[in-house]
C-alpha cells in the first residue's frame, strides 16, 4: 500500500513541493499582471489619437487610381487633386467643379499650391516638378536628380523653398531646383508631406499610417496615429490650412479624404 507523506512542514518533501508550488504561484501572477499592464498600456496608446478631431470627411473617386496628392485653397475652401493626367477642382465637400490637363502620358504623384495661386506638380516618371498656372499652362520645368521613388512635393509659403519626398528620405531644394539639404527617414515610406509657416514639415508614411511633424531641424516634434482617426488607407498626400489650423489627408486606394483639427494637439 502506498504511504503519501504527512501534510507537515516536519516533512521534508512535502515541504519542497510547497515552496515549489508557491513560487509558480507567484510567477504566473506576475506573468497575468505584466499582461495586463502591456495591454493597458498598448489600449491607452491606441485612445491616445480619440483627443484629436476629424473636422472634413468625404470620398473623391478620380481617375482609375484615386487622388494622389492634394492642394487646399484656404481663400475659396476648395480642393485640388491630382490623378494621373489631371487636376481635379472640388467644393468644400468634394463635388467636381473643374478639370485640368497637365501634360499627357506623364503620371503626376504630388501637387503643392503656391502663394500665387499656381501649382507645383511633381511629375514623378519624368523626375521633374512643373510650375503650372491655374488653367494649367507649363509655366517651368525644374529638374530632379533622378530617381523612381518621388511621391510628393510642397514648398515653403515664399515659394524659395522645395520640398520632395523620396520615400526614405525628404530631398530640400532652392526654387530653381538646387539640394540644399537631405533629411533621411530611415525605413520611411513618405507618401505626402506639407511645410508649415515656421519652416517645419508634416509627412505621411504609407507603411505606419503615421503623420509626423517635423521641425525645422529635422527632429520629429508630434506624431498622429491615423488608426484611431480613420478606417482609409494608403495615404497619398497631405495639404496644411494653416489658418484653421486643419491638416488635409487624402488616400488613393480608398479614394476619400479627411481634414485633422490640430487644435487639440499638445
Amino acid at each position: 500500500m502506498h504511504v503519501y507523506p504527512r501534510r507537515s512542514l516536519a516533512n521534508p518533501d512535502y515541504t519542497q513541493r510547497s515552496f515549489n508550488h508557491l513560487k509558480t504561484t507567484i510567477k504566473l501572477k506576475l506573468i497575468i499582471s505584466a499582461a495586463l499592464f502591456l495591454t493597458l498600456t498598448s489600449a491607452q496608446v491606441e485612445a491616445a489619437p480619440d483627443k484629436l478631431q476629424v473636422a472634413t470627411k468625404f470620398a473623391v473617386k478620380l481617375g482609375n487610381d484615386g487622388p494622389e496628392g492634394v492642394a487646399y485653397d484656404a481663400d475659396t475652401g476648395h480642393f485640388y487633386f491630382v490623378a494621373e493626367s489631371t487636376i481635379y477642382q472640388t467644393d468644400p465637400k468634394g463635388g467636381i467643379k473643374k478639370r485640368i490637363g497637365l501634360e499627357d502620358k506623364v503620371r503626376f504623384r504630388g501637387i503643392t499650391r503656391t502663394a500665387k495661386g499656381q501649382f507645383l506638380a511633381l511629375a514623378a516618371s519624368s523626375s521633374e516638378i512643373h510650375l503650372i498656372d491655374s488653367e494649367g499652362k507649363l509655366l517651368k520645368r525644374i529638374k530632379l536628380p533622378k530617381s523612381p521613388s518621388y511621391r510628393a512635393v510642397s514648398c515653403s509659403e515664399d515659394g524659395k523653398t522645395i520640398y520632395v519626398s523620396d520615400r526614405s528620405r525628404i530631398v530640400v531644394l532652392d526654387a530653381d531646383g538646387k539640394k540644399t539639404k537631405v533629411i533621411n527617414i530611415p525605413n520611411g515610406d513618405i507618401q505626402g508631406i506639407a511645410a508649415t509657416s515656421d519652416g517645419g514639415l508634416w509627412m505621411v508614411d504609407d507603411e505606419t499610417l503615421v503623420v509626423t511633424l517635423l521641425d525645422k531641424a529635422g527632429k520629429k516634434a508630434h506624431e498622429i496615429s491615423l488608426k484611431g482617426l480613420t478606417d482609409h488607407i494608403d495615404p497619398e498626400g497631405l495639404s496644411l490650412d494653416p489658418e484653421g489650423g486643419i491638416l488635409y489627408v487624402c488616400f488613393d486606394r480608398s479614394s476619400g479624404l479627411i481634414g485633422i483639427d490640430l487644435s487639440k494637439l499638445d
